[in-house]
């Protein structure tokens, strides 16, 4: 059996750095160029304090005119939507098209503070606070491990700071396993409560 690897196109990183406003209907058109060439992933929007990330503040509107632009018969993508927090969840549950959450699990304790305000411990309670909700609502949940190939923040780091933390998000947790054996289509990797890493 061959592997595959899964590509996922992420816009959404490349524009929150950008410092002037991207007007939401370019971005929706740019997404939507994006399914017209065939990505079948993408990372599209987060789910963010406006006041902390200003370019990601129209993201309900961005799905919105992105799910009315697509014709019918174009075959839907998986179309991730980052959050930080149980606000961020709410939010990315309820606007359109929004068929995974995403989490950037940071492994250095400055990043982690400086990105969602979090210990380690808070971070840990999110993500199973991400797989109950996600799982509640049939969407699919990605965790990025964030600094797993270094640290710029002059915190302790190596391999095994990576490897003790993909051992912990495989450890079962209340009947589920995260960490999914095959993929799955878009809109079906909740149904099994399975998240990817």
């Amino acid at each position: 059996m061959a592997e595959s690897i899964e590509l996922i196109e992420c816009p959404r990183d490349a524009w929150q750095g950008l410092y002037d406003f991207i007007p939401t209907e370019y971005k929706a058109e740019y997404l939507a160029e994006l399914v017209r060439a065939g990505f079948k992933h993408i990372d599209a929007v987060s789910f963010v304090s406006p006041k902390h990330v200003k370019q990601m503040a129209d993201s309900e509107e961005v799905m919105a005119r992105l799910n009315a632009s697509l014709p019918d018969n174009v075959e839907r993508p998986e179309i991730i939507g980052i959050v930080v927090n149980e606000k961020g969840l709410e939010r990315a549950l309820a606007a359109p098209g929004i068929t995974t959450i995403g989490y950037p699990y940071s492994i250095s304790a400055y990043f982690r503070r400086a990105n969602a305000n979090m210990t380690r411990e808070e971070s840990r309670a999110l993500v199973e606070t991400l797989k109950k909700g996600t799982a509640a609502a049939n969407r699919g949940l990605v965790i990025y491990i964030s600094m797993a190939f270094g640290n710029p923040y002059d915190e302790p780091w190596g391999p095994e700071i990576v490897q003790d933390t993909l051992e912990w998000l495989k450890e079962p947790r209340g009947g589920a396993r995260i960490g999914s054996p095959s993929p799955q289509p878009p809109g079906k990797r909740g149904s099994e409560n399975s998240c990817r890493l």
